[in-house]
C-alpha cells in the first residue's frame, strides 16, 4: 500500500500489462526496495511516468545484480479532461502540444551513467493519454509545490488511452541510429535540422550522447561546438 497510494491509472496499466508481457509479479521487494515487477527469469521492471532524476541510484544499485528494464511512457499526444469537485466530467480537449521520440531526452540526462550498463534496457512506449483535472474554486498550489503561479485546478489522474508501439534502447546502436544520416562532423543545429528534433531536445540528446561516450567534441566554430560520432557502427 506505501508503494502503490499515489499510484497513476497510467503507472497501474503498464504495470499490470508488464506483469503480463514478461510473465512476473507486481510489488516485490528486493533489498531495500519496492520494485513493480520481478520476473521469473530475475529481470526487473521498473516503469517511470515522471521525472528520472532522483531513480539513478535506486537502478544503479539493482543493475549490480540484476538484470533491468525501465519502462518509459513517452505521451505523444494528450487529451485534457476538467471535472468539478464531485466528479463530473465539465470538459475535454485534444492538447496542441505533441511529443516525439527525442524527447525522450528531456529525462536522460537524469540517468545518463547507466544507460550503456550491460543490464539495462530502456523500453519507450509512445502513447496517448488523457490527464484528469478537478476545477477548484480558487487558484490553489499544485501537490509538489512546483507550480510558478497558482492555478483552478489539480491534477488528480493520467490515464492510458492507446499504445502506437514500443521502441527499445540497450546499445550503442540503439542511440546512434538517432544520428542516421549526419555528417562525419556536425554542431546542434545541423543535428536539429538532419533529426527534426526541436534545438532544445537536440542540445539534451548531444550532451547524453557525449556523456555516454557516443559523440565527442572535436572543436569550435566561432562560439558553436562541433561534435562527431566516436565509433560509427
Amino acid at each position: 500500500m506505501i508503494n502503490t497510494f499515489n499510484e497513476s491509472s497510467l503507472h497501474k496499466k503498464l504495470k499490470t500489462q508488464a506483469a503480463q508481457k514478461y510473465g512476473g509479479k507486481t510489488e516485490q521487494e528486493i533489498g531495500n526496495y519496492i520494485c513493480d515487477v520481478l520476473t521469473e527469469d530475475g529481470t526487473i521492471i521498473e516503469i517511470q511516468t515522471k521525472s528520472f532524476k532522483n531513480i539513478c541510484a535506486k537502478l544503479t544499485d539493482l543493475l549490480q545484480t540484476h538484470r533491468l528494464i525501465l519502462i518509459y511512457p513517452l505521451i505523444c499526444e494528450t487529451y485534457i479532461e476538467y471535472y468539478d469537485e464531485g466528479g463530473t466530467l465539465l470538459s475535454r480537449r485534444k492538447s496542441p502540444k505533441k511529443r516525439g521520440i527525442f524527447s525522450i531526452f528531456d529525462e536522460l540526462t537524469g540517468i545518463w551513467p547507466i544507460l550503456l550498463h550491460k543490464n539495462f534496457t530502456l523500453e519507450v512506449i509512445e502513447s496517448t493519454a488523457v490527464k484528469k483535472r478537478k476545477k477548484t474554486a480558487e487558484p490553489v498550489q499544485s501537490v509538489n509545490k512546483k507550480r510558478r503561479f497558482k492555478k483552478n485546478w489539480l491534477s488528480f489522474d493520467t490515464e492510458l488511452l492507446c499504445e502506437a508501439g514500443s521502441r527499445f534502447f540497450c546499445s550503442k546502436k540503439d542511440y546512434l541510429e538517432l544520428l542516421a544520416g549526419i555528417p562525419e562532423e556536425f554542431g546542434v543545429k545541423e543535428a536539429a535540422e538532419r533529426t527534426g528534433a526541436p534545438l532544445s531536445q537536440t542540445r539534451k540528446m548531444l550532451w547524453t550522447l557525449r556523456k555516454t561516450g557516443l559523440i565527442e567534441k572535436t572543436g569550435c566554430k566561432g562560439r558553436r561546438f562541433i561534435y562527431r560520432i566516436k565509433e560509427r557502427i
